[in-house]
């Protein structure tokens, strides 16, 4: 397609009256989701083997078995003191099984998107690496909630939650300071982050990283959470929603261990909804963040 023929959308509110329209190309925001760098075909195959609830251990060590780098990668975490375990493992069926098998797709992942998360975001105020922090205690607060709530977390909210934010390196790109100030006006007077930015773009991070869950071929659920993940209440389906309650939730809980990239704990709306569902209400939710902060350091030199 021509440059002359791209799509573009001029957003001026009539509910906003004064507020100047801003041009964004949604054709360049596709075509920027589709050229991130794909999925190792291993991180695929896991986020879709973890997408049926009756997946078999075996089939996740074959899928790791073929990956040599992810392989090593177990192996040298299973046995990492930091797990306090005196027998060292040697297969990867025992590494596996000593690591859980959230910790193996989260590895899988991470190891494929750090490189494009570890960008600065100069209109967030993000510098480099702050990003990749931030998904990273995200995901780390998912792993701590069924420790504090009781309850099974759904394996593709691990996911999810390392890849949330990754319509933001796109949609941030693409954007001019104006767009974002205009942006930030919004979220101050009220308005939720994600009404801002469509009210200014016509889209917001959620749908530009469904996008790029959708270009990666992974699963529905995870396409879906990406997308609604601070609107739980817009899920197609009671699993959907749990999902995006956990990633809403979890994201909030790295702002509030200061894992902000750009945006406060103050900017989630409706949080309290989400705390309520999961059973994190009365005290649990700051267990939960206590829990990840111990436990931030180690995940993260993982995918060293």
């Amino acid at each position: 397609m021509k440059p002359s023929q791209r799509k573009t959308t001029e957003v001026a509110p009539a509910s906003r009256k004064g507020r100047p329209g801003i041009v964004i190309d949604h054709d360049a925001l596709a075509l920027a989701a589709q050229a991130l760098n794909p999925l190792s075909q291993t991180a695929v195959r896991l986020t879709q083997l973890f997408a049926f609830e009756d997946w078999d251990v075996d089939d996740v060590i074959q899928a790791v078995s073929f990956d040599a780098p992810l392989t090593g990668r177990i192996l040298r975490n299973a046995n990492s003191a930091a797990l306090g375990s005196a027998g060292r493992v040697r297969t990867n069926e025992q590494a596996i099984f000593r690591l859980g098998s959230a910790s193996v797709v989260r590895l899988a992942v991470g190891v494929a998107v750090k490189g494009t998360m570890m960008c600065d975001i100069p209109l967030l105020g993000a510098r480099e690496g702050e990003l990749w922090r931030h998904d990273v205690a995200t995901a780390v607060v998912t792993e701590m909630i069924p420790l504090v709530s009781r309850r099974r977390v759904p394996p593709e909210a691990f996911t999810a939650a390392l890849l949330h934010d990754i319509g933001r390196v796109i949609m941030y790109q693409q954007v001019e300071e104006r767009a974002m100030r205009l942006i930030e006006a919004a979220r101050d007077a009220g308005e939720s982050p994600v009404t801002a930015e469509r009210s200014i773009l016509g889209a917001d991070h959620g749908e530009i990283g469904a996008l790029v869950a959708q270009a990666w071929n992974l699963p529905e659920a995870l396409v879906q959470a990406i997308r609604l993940h601070e609107e739980p209440t817009e899920a197609p389906d009671h699993k959907a929603r749990e999902i995006c309650d956990i990633v809403k939730v979890s994201d909030a809980g790295a702002r509030k261990l200061g894992f902000q990239c750009g945006e406060p704990l103050e900017h989630v709306q409706d949080l309290d909804s989400s705390l309520k569902r999961l059973g994190l209400e009365a005290g649990k939710f700051d267990e939960v963040c206590d829990l990840a902060l111990e436990r931030f350091e180690e995940v993260l030199a993982q995918f060293e």
